[in-house]
């Protein structure tokens, strides 16, 4: 692994918004709150297209860096969404100088001469029990993961390690839902609209958005707005359905 006075910083420090600005990328403010935090769990709840897969991938590298013979883990929905990430996070590393050497399936794995590794992997549970010790697991669109994957991922973690999942809502359920709207929730939650993302989502484009009619008020809402609304084909909002739950009323069965 190539070395030199600016991954001391990294090394030090886990900035994943040096990295980030390594490559030519401007964290907006968002960004850089995430590539902050210390927290052992963290919840992003950010619009499409606003770069979460981008921060994402520099947090990896800058764990990768700073950690050796550990893995970071990043799970997806598919394949192809893992790939994507990988993909990110090597041009990082090239962009740092750093010399990467690939064992196995050049599209799911990194690893760098200090023995860590970063492993993109679909979002199957069968698939992903062999590994232990992780510095950081990233559960990316983690409301499209079933709630399993995160049961096999989660014992995975380093003692001192640290989880994310990121996601743009997915209607009211699963477990990613559960832990943003449970107010006792241990999770560190952030949320970003496009609103907040003016370099991608200018007022133009929005209104854009807003006025399209192939775009319906509950697309916008959950896509743009980071709304957990009811699923299109849901009879009952979720909402009704919670009003008409009571604790007071034994099962009928123990």
């Amino acid at each position: 692994m190539t070395t030199n006075p600016l991954l001391i910083e990294i090394l030090a420090t886990l900035d994943a918004g040096f990295v980030m600005r390594q490559s030519g990328l401007i964290p907006d403010d968002w960004q850089q709150t995430i590539c902050d935090l210390r927290d052992a769990r963290i919840l992003m709840l950010v619009c499409r297209q606003a770069g979460k897969s981008s921060t994402a991938a520099a947090m990896g590298v800058s764990r990768m860096l700073a950690f050796p013979d550990t893995p970071v883990i990043i799970v997806c929905p598919t394949e192809r969404q893992s790939n994507e990430l990988l993909r990110k996070a090597r041009a990082y590393l090239r962009n740092l100088d750093i010399t990467t050497t690939i064992l196995g399936d050049a599209t799911t794995k990194i690893e760098l001469s200090n023995g860590s590794r970063m492993l993109a992997l679909p979002g199957k549970p069968t698939t992903i029990r062999a590994f232990g010790n992780s510095q950081l697991i990233i559960l990316d669109e983690a409301a499209f993961i079933g709630d399993d994957v995160y049961l096999a991922t989660e014992p995975m973690l380093a003692a001192d390690g640290q989880m994310v999942m990121m996601s743009t809502p997915f209607g009211a359920r699963g477990l990613f839902h559960a832990a943003w709207t449970d107010p006792t929730s241990p999770w560190r939650k952030i949320r970003v609209t496009a609103e907040q993302v003016p370099r991608r989502y200018p007022a133009h484009v929005l209104a854009s958005k807003r006025a399209d009619p192939l775009i319906s008020p509950r697309q916008y809402a959950q896509e743009y707005l980071c709304e957990f609304v009811d699923t299109i084909d849901a009879v009952f909002e979720h909402e009704l359905i919670q009003s008409a739950v009571s604790t007071d009323v034994l099962p009928l069965y123990n």
